[in-house]
């Protein structure tokens, strides 16, 4: 089945429907139209012949491929569609990086005790069939075990440490429903106080950047990991955007 349309499109030049017609039936090819198609028969010796674009070629060869003229390819090139969500993760990572912050990137597993100890439940963990490490079996639930994590083993190092993630991260619901949610993290430390105020600034920054103003810092306590009285929960109306406080 050669489409008719194909014969113009492959050879770059204009091929009227009975001039293709005509030339394959003069080089005993069987012919027979079919809608938009020609229904070929092709003659058992010609056992070169097995696609369309094998017909094509028949027929640009007695043609003649000198009296195809030179022509450069027309191409529509237009522009993809703007990814709003890696744009605002790029123009997230230079707000933090001009706030003095580095840019970590951990592996998406983790253990029990490091998401149970920030108030996951073992119930909401997804746990990996063939985790790589045998350690870290689970997906993580949140950003902040490793984050955490990377803070224990550089602060041997380090006077100050400043550092946030983006990634996702996998949770079950109480409805049994699985999830898995793009999220940001940052955790500043070395100078207590110093470290929540420039985690603040940076975040109203980021916020207010982006369009959002109405922003109300609430005080929070179903955090048991943060200090009471040093807990915030990030709301823009009625929507809790995150959580800011001192470990």
């Amino acid at each position: 089945k050669l489409v008719i349309s194909l014969v113009s499109d492959l050879l770059g030049v204009e091929v009227s429907r009975e001039k293709t017609k005509t030339v394959l039936e003069s080089l005993g090819f069987k012919v027979s139209s079919s809608g938009q198609s020609f229904l070929v028969e092709v003659p058992t010796r010609r056992l070169d012949v097995l696609l369309p674009e094998d017909l094509v070629e028949e027929v640009g060869r007695l043609l003649g491929y000198k009296n195809i003229p030179d022509r450069v390819p027309v191409i529509a090139i237009s522009l993809p569609p703007k990814n709003k969500d890696v744009i605002g993760e790029e123009w997230t990572r230079d707000v933090f990086v001009k706030a003095g912050f580095s840019e970590v990137w951990n592996y998406s597993f983790s253990d029990e005790e490091s998401q149970t100890s920030l108030g996951f439940k073992k119930e909401s963990l997804l746990e990996l069939e063939n985790p790589l490490d045998q350690g870290r079996p689970y997906l993580v639930s949140s950003l902040l075990p490793n984050l955490i994590r990377n803070v224990v083993l550089n602060s041997p190092s380090f006077e100050t440490i400043k550092i946030f993630e983006l990634g996702k991260v996998f949770f079950r619901k109480i409805t049994s429903v699985i999830c898995e949610e793009r999220r940001l993290a940052a955790v500043a430390w070395g100078d207590r106080d110093q470290g929540f105020w420039e985690l603040k600034g940076a975040l109203e920054f980021l916020l207010k950047e982006g369009g959002i103003n109405d922003i109300l810092w609430r005080p929070a306590s179903g955090y048991g990991f943060l200090e009471k009285g040093k807990c915030f929960e990030i709301m823009s109306g009625k929507s809790k955007l995150g959580f800011l406080g001192t470990l």
